[in-house]
Order: C-alpha cells, then structure tokens, then sequence
C-alpha cells in the first residue's frame, strides 16, 4: 500500500514538473514573438521616416530621432566617411549636440568609431565605455556622463564603409540579442537610405548643371553689353561649379600692341 501511495505520489510531481516545464517554454515562446513583433513595428516606423523625404540631411536627422526613441538611448550620432579627407565626420547627432556637427572628425582605426569603420564590425560595451582601450574621448560631447554604448558601421552594397553609427545611454545598458539584431538591422536600413538620398541629391545637381550650362550658352549668344555678360556668367560658374567666387581676368589687347611695337 505504501509503495502504491509513493509511486502515486513521484508521478504527481513528475508530471507537475512536466506542466511547469511545458507552462515556462510557452511563456519564453510569448515573449520572444513579442519582441519580434515589436521590433517589427519599429523597424517599419523607420522605414516609413526615412522614407518620407531623399534630402540627406532630413534622412539623417529622421534616423537618430528614431533609433534613439527605439532603442531607449540618451543620443545618437552618425559618423559618414568623406573620402577626399579620408575621415570619418561627424554627420548628424542628437539635437544636443547639433552645434558639433561637422566640427569632430577622426581618421580610420581611430576610437571606438574609427575601429568599427577600419574592421567593419560592431562593437557593443554594456557598461565603462570610457575604460575600453580603443575609446576616443571628446569633451565637447559630454562622454563623461555615458556607460553603455553601441557602435554599427554602415556598409552599403558594394561593401565600402558610408559611415559608422553609434548610441550611448547614461547608465549600463543590457545589451540582449534584440538590441544587437535591431541596431544591424537599423543600420542596413540606413545605408540604403543614406544611398538613395545621395544619389537623389547627385540627380539632382546633374539637372542644375545641365540648366545652368543652358543658360550659360543662351547668355553668350544673347548679344548683351560685355560687363553684363560677364557678370551672368560668373555668377552661372559660381552655381555650377560649386565655390564662392569666380574671378574673370580679360587680356588688355591694347598694350600688349604697345609692347610689340615697341
């Protein structure tokens, strides 16, 4: 009778066991598909803001908006790769730090922001982001204050280095696996709307040349007063060809005369 009653009991508790186990895996499967389909709906929102204009400069400014409300970090900044300096500028930041756009730079390999670029790969520091080796320490940005940072390089498709996003939060941030897929994912979607604006922006001045090229050939035959035509076509050279100031320096024929004769 005991040995019934002990049997009964050790499959009460296995099956107890079985239940809790059961109960645990489902609410684990719960909570991942929620995170998955919250990930979803961010993903997509930055989608659709990125998506709302080609100007670069709007784009960018959509994107750390964004991410940063996303993924729950204090500032955002977006380092693009100018080729001609062969440096990584700093593009656009979180509205606080906007008076530093354009102002810190660094060369590849240089910082946490320059090795991402140099070895294209992520580099993700749950807290004392300050203590790692390869951290470049600006104090105009305040970096003091930060513990947890999460810095992506953009690639495009042919695989070249655009740029390099990171975030940084105040206090240690735990960095899950949804954290790391959606900041990659992030920034794949970056690069391809950092793509698109630039070459919109590239169309776009392609166009003003052709117009401006135009105009210039209708100002040469228009039979306007010498001063005037040369005006119109040093202001059509400063538009085209992009710089403050355009000089036309007219050879005196009268006194080179002179000088022959002479």
């Amino acid at each position: 009778m005991s040995s019934k009653i002990n049997s009964n009991s050790q499959l009460s508790l296995s099956l107890s066991s079985s239940v809790h186990g059961e109960a645990a895996s489902i609410e684990q499967v719960r909570r991942e598909n929620s995170e998955l389909r919250q990930e979803n709906v961010l993903l997509n929102e930055l989608i659709s803001t990125v998506g709302s204009t080609l100007k670069l400069d709007e784009v960018l400014h959509h994107l750390v908006e964004a991410v940063v409300r996303a993924a729950s970090y204090h500032d955002a900044f977006i380092y693009m790769y100018n080729k001609d300096k062969e440096r990584l500028v700093l593009t656009c930041a979180s509205e606080r730090h906007q008076d530093r756009v354009g102002k810190i730079s660094m060369a590849l390999g240089e910082g946490i922001v320059g090795w991402v670029a140099l070895h294209r790969t992520p580099v993700y520091l749950r807290e004392e982001a300050m203590g790692d080796p390869r951290f470049c320490y600006f104090p105009e940005l305040e970096e003091e204050k930060f513990q947890s940072m999460m810095t992506v390089p953009i690639i495009a498709k042919d695989q070249h280095v655009i740029g390099v996003m990171t975030l940084q939060a105040v206090a240690p941030h735990e960095i899950t696996e949804q954290h790391r897929r959606f900041i990659s994912n992030t920034a794949a979607l970056a690069a391809s709307a950092i793509e698109n604006a630039q070459l919109y922006e590239n169309t776009q001045r392609k166009l003003s040349i052709l117009t401006s090229l135009s105009v210039l050939s209708q100002t040469i035959s228009s039979g306007l007063y010498l001063d005037d035509m040369l005006h119109s076509l040093a202001t059509l050279a400063v538009q085209i060809m992009e710089v403050d100031l355009c000089v036309i320096m007219l050879m005196d024929q009268t006194r080179e005369r002179d000088t022959d004769l002479a």
